[in-house]
């Protein structure tokens, strides 16, 4: 299972589609006031692949120093949203 980290706390990501946003109904919700309601997509393949994928926010996302639409990444990595950074975990 792959988790999402953060601060102090963990999201396990499913299978398929996993949104992130500083809304209650988002599946990773962050309370920080850069981050969109709905940020951005976390699709996780069963095989593995995750590839997170901006939803037009405003701030976007910064993944490996550089402001970026969408990438694929790998447990271990991780990737900026507004002032909070996310590592991929397994």
């Amino acid at each position: 299972m792959l988790f999402l980290v953060c601060n102090d706390s963990t999201f396990p990501l499913k299978i398929g589609m996993n949104i992130v946003g500083r809304d209650q109904s988002c599946d990773v919700f962050v309370p920080d006031p850069h981050i969109s309601r709905k940020h951005l997509s976390i699709d996780v393949v069963g095989d593995g692949t995750i590839t997170v994928i901006d939803l037009g926010s405003t701030n976007g996302m910064v993944v490996a120093g550089e402001r970026v639409p969408s990438a694929i990444l790998h447990p271990g990595e991780s990737f900026t949203v507004g002032q909070t950074t996310f590592l991929v975990d397994d």
